[in-house]
C-alpha cells in the first residue's frame, strides 16, 4: 500500500512539472505590421523587473522563449 502512495505521489509531481512548463512565442512587428528581423526580446520578472531570459526574434519576427518555471 506504502509503495502504491509512493508511485501515486511521484506520478502526480512529475505531471505537474510538464503542465507548468510552457513556451512564450510571438512575432515582433512595426507600426506598420512589418517583422522586425533580429530583435532583442526579453523576458523580465514581474515584481522588480529582473531579467529572466532572452531571445532574438528571426527574419520572420518570430521567437520563442522557453518559461518553465523550474528555471531551466
Amino acid at each position: 500500500m506504502k509503495e502504491k502512495v509512493i508511485f501515486t505521489t511521484a506520478l502526480c509531481l512529475s505531471t505537474m512539472t510538464q503542465m507548468m512548463a510552457q513556451n512564450i512565442t510571438g512575432k515582433v512587428m512595426n507600426t506598420k505590421g512589418e517583422p522586425l528581423a533580429f530583435a532583442n526580446v526579453v523576458l523580465l520578472n514581474r515584481t522588480d523587473s529582473a531579467f529572466v531570459k532572452g531571445a532574438v526574434s528571426g527574419e520572420d519576427g518570430s521567437f520563442v522563449i522557453d518559461s518553465s518555471c523550474n528555471g531551466g
